[in-house]
């Protein structure tokens, strides 16, 4: 049975599977710089992130997080790094996790969830759109550094 639930700790194994999940969603399955153990830690600790997994056992099957940001006028935030492992999809997973991150905005008094997908990710749109997301028109810049 998958359990979906907020990540309140961190493990060497909790990592490992993270890893596993990360290296999933990038298309390219180019190495994928992430987190140390310890910086997992301090992330966990950080009132304005929430990181939900979704539970087979002990494995990690699906995780996402959540990143509040305080602005002068409301509180917004991302949804970010949303993956299933490609065994568990169309299971419903997807849709748990990103239910918990909404329950969490609430919770936390967010007035909206950001989120981007790629083109290509049909099933994650459809998904997005059931659960009441729009597409906002908008130019997107970015600076990479």
């Amino acid at each position: 049975m998958i359990h979906i639930q907020q990540l309140k700790s961190i493990s060497k194994e909790t990592l490992k599977d993270l890893r596993v999940l990360m290296s999933e969603r990038r298309e390219d399955k180019l190495i994928i710089p992430i987190c140390t153990l310890s910086t997992l830690k301090g992330i966990l600790k950080n009132k304005d992130i929430a990181i939900i997994v979704a539970k087979d056992g002990e494995r990690l099957v699906g995780v996402a997080s959540l990143h509040v940001l305080s602005k002068i006028t409301k509180r917004v935030s991302d949804l970010e790094d949303l993956v299933v492992l490609n065994e568990y999809r169309r299971q419903g997973i997807g849709e748990g996790i990103v239910r918990k991150m909404i329950e969490i905005a609430r919770a936390k008094k967010i007035t909206s969830i950001r989120l981007t997908s790629r083109p290509e990710h049909l099933a994650a749109h459809k998904l997005y759109d059931k659960l009441g997301f729009k597409i906002k028109e908008t130019d997107q810049y970015r600076l990479s550094l």
